[in-house]
């Protein structure tokens, strides 16, 4: 019996498939500093760093296309979160970053982390 994630459920029914030209990601205000860039989400088997990635907070990148988990997730801690995005970087060009982190200083009684912190948001815009 598993739960539904709501950070992968959002993830997954934002755009409906891939995100249209126009669609932004901002560096969250309480972002690591640095973000590694992948040629794949690291949990793919030829997954490779490709760079890094300085984290300045409000700054924008294009947001190419979006990976989570299972809405319908089996995991019993915060490391069972799988949000990454696709961003246009500098430099490198599209690469992929995660989103959605659990540090490893915020555990529960089983060591496992407990908390998620997320480096990157969705940059949406009031109309």
């Amino acid at each position: 019996m598993g739960w539904r994630n709501p950070t992968h459920v959002i993830a997954n029914r934002t755009f409906d498939g891939a995100p249209p030209d126009d669609a932004e990601v901002v560096v969250a205000s309480v972002s690591s500093g640095m973000a590694t860039l992948w040629s794949e989400p690291s949990d793919h088997a030829d997954a490779e760093s490709v760079g890094d990635l300085p984290l300045s907070a409000g700054v924008r990148y294009r947001l190419l296309a979006i990976a989570a988990g299972l809405e319908d997730s089996q995991e019993t801690s915060s490391a069972g979160y799988r949000l990454w995005y696709r961003i246009e970087a500098p430099v490198v060009g599209p690469a992929w970053v995660q989103a959605a982190i659990p540090p490893s200083d915020d555990t529960g009684s089983d060591g496992r982390p407990s908390s998620i912190r997320f480096d990157f948001l969705p940059a949406i815009v009031a109309d």
